[in-house]
């Protein structure tokens, strides 16, 4: 698939989260516990409340995706990314799987993993 048929693939599918390697091959996430997903939470609103505090940049939850340099999208589940290296994006690839890689990503270990 390429870039955009992938993402409108996963705007079609959006009660299943999906990641692509570097090779192509599409993953499905499977969802988490409770308790994981608690957890997650919390970290992300700890990050949020941070940069709302610092103001230094913009904040994602995991649904977000990123196309990293090696075209694998990931979705951590949470990511910061400086104000400035975010807002030199073009709005068309901002409203996509954004072409960058976080600043700071938290992914968080469940069970199934």
């Amino acid at each position: 698939m390429t870039e955009e048929q992938f993402f409108r693939f996963c705007q079609e599918n959006d009660s299943i989260n999906f990641e692509r390697n570097e090779m192509g091959d599409i993953i499905k996430m499977e969802p988490t516990g409770s308790e994981i997903e608690r957890f997650n939470f919390d970290i992300g609103l700890e990050l949020g409340n941070w940069n709302r505090k610092s103001n230094s940049g913009v904040v994602f939850g995991n649904d977000g995706g990123f196309t990293l340099a090696n075209k694998a999208v990931r979705s951590p589940d949470a990511a910061f990314i400086s104000r400035f290296r975010y807002e030199a994006l073009p709005i068309s690839d901002r409203k996509m799987f954004a072409h960058i890689c976080s600043d700071f990503t938290i992914e968080i270990l469940s069970e199934s993993d």
